[in-house]
């Protein structure tokens, strides 16, 4: 039911206590009705702001340039992994009562190979991994015992823009019981294999900025088990759309990714097909969600990053982050130690792989090497709503398998100068009863009275010359503004503002604006775009639904029960949909959808 929430969704959790034979657990959810949006589309109808509203700027940064990461052999990654089997059991009809299986996964960069890949010879990180995953007091074939996933994979993530080449997975599964009843339950291994390379990544990294995949996705399966198909091998056509849909904190164990990006990757169908939240600080995700063609459902939560000494650092430069097509650019290679001292007669290999170009270069006394290239017109596989194409640029010592990534924009409409406020790319972050969480077209944008609102607003120059300081002016719904100083942003860069508002107790139902304006005062005569220097982001303001479950009286097995939730409501309007959780034997849960709110079951007899 999540995919079919509206933006608006509000939902919330309601323990009831229950006089019968078993816990029972109700889930409200209210799908609003979507003629409640429509009615506010007239700017007249939009509720005011009422008097009491909190606005308030908590701070600035550059957020940088989140480029592809350069990885080094050594570098590694430790996961708490979760393998949620529930849809797996359930294809299996064995009736297993096991949901999820917790463990650690390590994962580590073996080495730096060639690959070839769309017809030219491509740099690619080999990434390994493994992990024991398991689950105690599992119901298995009328044994009570232990379950255990050995699980290994090789894959291959292209070095100039992480796209993933392939990825090979195997999985032994065995089950134990009493210490001596031993179960094979599955051996199985798969390899995908994706032409052209599959990308998941579209650097630099930018919210709100989407882009698509086409390719030809190659699936081999191998091994046996009792308990479930093994998949037959296939090759399809694949097309998948990625989205940031936005930045913030994934929350997990590591602390270093306060600053993350969540990836959205959408199926042709516009399902959710999987999201991770890349983390800048580790060079890698913080966390990855996906799902298998078997049914398995995985998350691997970062909690460790351990570092392969930089000795020697690599620094790829464009004179441009951005350029026009077919012309001249030049590009410097710097080569430092540790302490950051230049290293001379350094051979390094500079490869514009897109372009099938390669040059060798030494660095000179000062560190450096200099090359001037053709940009061209090459496209990538992966068309965006922000660009003509994007290329990394790699500088590689191969003796040392180092390697350094800068990322080449291609624009067929470049600019001098040109301010705006990213609209597309702002996040919200809503805090709630102490605790946070970070929207996304998914979850909804969406609040209640006494929720505070973190919008995090970039401000970029899109164009290829510096720009000078200026202001952003914020609106709040009721008209009020403020102001906060933005700074000089070099070429293709960026600033992120900070506002926070706390939604007044009375606020009334419906949408809202904040409103954004860079150079509020037309002081940048030479922006070559003022109608662009404005923007807004929209939120629901709404009320949580309110559950209410008839107490169902106490009964035998065998019999019908019946869990009637037809009287809840959702004070800012539309239909209840009701989700209800059942302890239907000791320990194990069901869970059943009612558009109704009115269900009916029995528990067996034990």
């Amino acid at each position: 039911m999540k995919s079919d929430r509206p933006a608006h969704y509000m939902g919330s959790l309601t323990r009831v206590p229950t006089k019968s034979l078993s816990s029972l657990l109700l889930v409200m959810v209210m799908t609003l009705s979507v003629l409640s949006p429509l009615l506010l589309e007239n700017d007249d109808d939009r509720p005011e702001l009422v008097a009491e509203s909190s606005l308030n700027f908590v701070g600035k940064a550059s957020s940088g340039d989140v480029d592809a990461p350069s990885w080094r052999v050594g570098d590694a990654w430790v996961y708490d992994g979760f393998f949620d089997v529930t849809q797996l059991v359930a294809q299996s009809g064995t009736g297993s009562n096991v949901q999820t299986l917790t463990g650690t996964l390590n994962m580590w960069v073996d080495s730096i190979e060639t690959k070839s890949t769309e017809n030219y010879s491509a740099l690619a990180y080999k990434v390994r991994s493994s992990g024991t995953f398991g689950a105690n007091n599992v119901n298995l074939q009328g044994y009570t015992g232990d379950i255990e996933v050995e699980y290994d994979g090789t894959d291959y993530y292209r070095v100039s823009d992480l796209a993933t080449v392939s990825t090979t997975m195997d999985l032994e599964v065995d089950f134990t019981a009493f210490g001596f009843i031993n179960i094979d339950v599955a051996d199985l291994s798969t390899t995908n294999t994706y032409s052209p390379p599959r990308e998941d990544y579209d650097f630099p990294l930018r919210a709100g900025e989407t882009w698509s995949n086409n390719y030809t996705q190659e699936t081999d399966w191998s091994g046996d088990s009792d308990y479930f198909t093994v998949p037959s091998d296939s090759t399809d056509q694949g097309g998948t759309t990625h989205a940031v849909v936005s930045s913030g904190n994934p929350n997990v164990a590591y602390n270093g990714c306060s600053n993350s990006y969540n990836v959205t990757t959408y199926n042709s169908d516009g399902s959710v097909g999987s999201f991770s939240w890349y983390c800048p600080a580790a060079r890698n995700d913080a966390w990855r969600h996906f799902q298998d063609s078997i049914g398995l459902v995985i998350d691997f939560k970062l909690k460790q990053y351990n570092p392969q000494s930089r000795s020697v650092n690599i620094d790829v430069e464009l004179d441009s982050p951005a350029w026009a097509l077919d012309g001249p650019l030049g590009s410097w290679v710097n080569v430092t130690d540790g302490s950051g001292s230049p290293l001379s007669g350094q051979t390094l290999e500079w490869r514009y792989e897109a372009n099938q170009t390669t040059y060798s270069m030494t660095t000179a006394s000062n560190g450096s090497a200099y090359v001037l290239f053709d940009s061209g017109s090459q496209l990538d596989p992966s068309p965006t709503n922000h660009d003509y194409a994007s290329h990394g640029i790699i500088a590689w010592m191969s003796g040392s398998s180092r390697v350094d990534v800068d990322t080449l924009t291609l624009d067929d409409s470049l600019v001098s100068l040109d301010y705006r406020p990213r609209e597309e790319g702002v996040s919200v972050e809503r805090t709630r009863s102490g605790e946070s969480v970070s929207l996304n077209p998914e979850i909804g944008y969406n609040a209640i009275p006494g929720d505070t609102l973190l919008f995090t607003v970039p401000v970029e120059n899109r164009g290829i010359l510096p720009g000078p300081a200026t202001e952003l002016m914020v609106t709040a719904p009721d008209g009020t503004s403020s102001r906060t100083s933005v700074s000089a942003l070099p070429a293709q860069g960026e600033e992120i503002v900070q506002v926070s508002w706390d939604v007044p107790a009375l606020q009334e139902v419906g949408m809202v604006s904040i409103d954004f304006e860079v150079d509020p005062d037309g002081l940048m005569t030479n922006d070559d775009n003022q109608s662009n220097d404005a923007g807004s982001f929209e939120v629901f303001i709404g009320r949580l639904p309110v559950a209410d479950l008839i107490e169902p009286a106490a009964d035998y097995t065998l019999n019908t029960f019946y869990l009637d939730a037809r009287n809840s409501v959702d004070p800012d309007g539309g239909m209840p949909h009701c989700t209800f959780v059942v302890e239907m034997s000791p320990g194990v849960n069901q869970t059943f959808e009612e558009s109704d709110c009115l269900m009916n079951n029995s528990w067996d007899d034990d």
